[in-house]
């Protein structure tokens, strides 16, 4: 570990920023390759941190994606996954699943905590030397091989742009059908149910749908009470029917 990423390290545990934060990560050069599992996420970090992207990316989710598309996969495609594929000693999935939950849940977070958190965190981390070591010979089988990893790594670059930008939204029709909203739904309501006549104003009728379902003799889902079953999977399930 550089100094840098030493002082990185200890100023996250301690919860304080760096009296000169670096103005790019120390592991971008030219002759350098970034490594990750599922790697949009840790670029995602660099974008908010302002960093510029690595040069050469190697995402091992989508090396192992290539390897194994369109086979059975007993524990999934997650880092987990792919490190016992290969034999690799990992924690254990509900571990992981609980140390997810309380990053999550977003804090704020105890003493404990948070030194559980980057715990967990370094171990992902530590996880990817021996997967890269067990990948390694297959991603360099050829130099074509590993040219094409290294683009689809820069793509991953591409995806964490676009999810640091966001989607673009027209801000002032959002706001013109937010203020709008409730008469738009009466319209729509009153447009669509001159076919059903199942409305009463804004209000839903049961007994209208269970009518109109008897007349046109529909066989409709019914709960174990007897009532009509109206959930949405029911609905999209009829309606596909």
């Amino acid at each position: 570990m550089s100094r840098v990423e030493q002082t990185m390290n200890y100023c996250a545990r301690l919860r304080i920023p760096s009296i000169f934060p670096p103005l790019r990560a120390p592991y971008t050069g030219p002759n350098a390759c970034f490594v990750a599992y599922f790697a949009s996420a840790e670029l995602g970090c660099f974008r908010a941190l302002g960093w510029p992207l690595p040069t050469n990316t190697l995402d091992l989710f989508a090396e192992h994606r290539v390897l194994t598309n369109g086979t059975l996969l007993p524990n999934g495609n997650g880092l987990l996954g792919a490190a016992r594929r290969y034999g690799i000693d990992t924690i254990g999935a509900d571990e992981k699943e609980t140390m997810r939950d309380l990053i999550m849940a977003g804090g704020p977070w105890s003493a404990t905590e948070r030194a559980a958190i980057l715990d967990y965190c370094a171990i992902d981390v530590d996880l990817l030397r021996p997967l890269l070591e067990a990948m390694a010979p297959g991603l360099t089988i050829t130099p074509q091989r590993l040219g094409h990893a290294v683009w689809r790594g820069r793509y991953t670059g591409a995806v964490a742009t676009m999810e640091h930008n966001g989607v673009p939204i027209d801000t002032d029709t959002l706001e013109a059908i937010n203020s709008n909203w409730q008469s738009i739904q009466e319209q729509l309501i009153a447009d669509v149910d001159q076919t059903y006549g199942v409305y009463d104003g804004r209000t839903f009728k049961m007994d209208r749908f269970a009518a109109y379902l008897a007349a046109n003799d529909i066989p409709w889902p019914r709960l174990d009470t007897g009532r009509l079953a109206l959930d949405d999977g029911n609905f999209r399930n009829m309606a596909r029917s």
